[in-house]
């Protein structure tokens, strides 16, 4: 698992958080998330639901309570709804909810940052944190490169996705191969990659919405 991150890396991180809340007003409201669980299974408790996923983070403070990742879910999810004119969390969830209910979604939702000399990661929620083999710590500032293979061919075909997202704004049903910080491959599939932009149309990121993944070895 990787921990270190360079002094760019805490640079480009600094200047998203500080990007993504000047950009957004976060009310003061608060509400939690529907239950994701299986329909007729009994839903957890907030208490339940949060020490479920608290081996995703080293801080007392779970990352969607946290201001900053709060400010950077609802550019995520405003980004998502600009571009593909649908919404990437279910009605009735209020602004500060957003954060929550991202975190504990039924998908796994990723974010790098493109303003660097390389994307970094920034954010992942705990679907993704999981299929990564990693926690939120261990993700901040790590190269993106890292979610592929090192093959250069799965390399360019991952690099062409992110190419053609980026000049369109996004991608949908797109699949790739990909491979957890502790070596596991998997394919995902039918996932939407999006570009994150500020209410302004200052862009600095773009983010990847993952519904669908099968594990194994696709060279076997």
């Amino acid at each position: 698992m990787l921990r270190s991150r360079s002094e760019g890396a805490v640079s480009n991180i600094s200047k998203l958080r500080t990007l993504a809340m000047s950009s957004l007003n976060v009310h003061a409201q608060h509400g939690a998330p529907p239950s994701t669980r299986p329909s007729g299974s009994r839903p957890l408790t907030a208490s339940q639901r949060a020490r479920s996923k608290a081996h995703l983070y080293r801080s007392s403070t779970p990352p969607y309570k946290q201001a900053s990742v709060v400010a950077h879910s609802l550019l995520m999810a405003e980004s998502y709804k600009r571009l593909l004119k649908k919404s990437l969390v279910p009605d009735g969830i209020d602004t500060p909810a957003t954060a929550e209910w991202l975190w504990y979604a039924p998908f796994a939702l990723l974010c790098h940052d493109t303003r660097g000399a390389e994307p970094l990661f920034v954010y992942g929620n705990a679907a993704a944190l999981e299929l990564f083999e990693t926690d939120w710590e261990g993700l901040q500032g790590v190269p993106s490169t890292r979610s592929a293979a090192p093959d250069g061919e799965i390399q360019s075909e991952r690099q062409a996705a992110l190419a053609r997202a980026l000049e369109k704004g996004y991608v949908e049903n797109y699949s790739g191969d990909r491979v957890g910080f502790r070596g596991a491959r998997f394919r995902i599939e039918g996932a939407t990659l999006f570009s994150v932009t500020s209410p302004t149309g200052t862009a600095f990121g773009q983010a990847a919405v993952l519904p669908s993944w099968s594990h194994g070895d696709p060279a076997q």
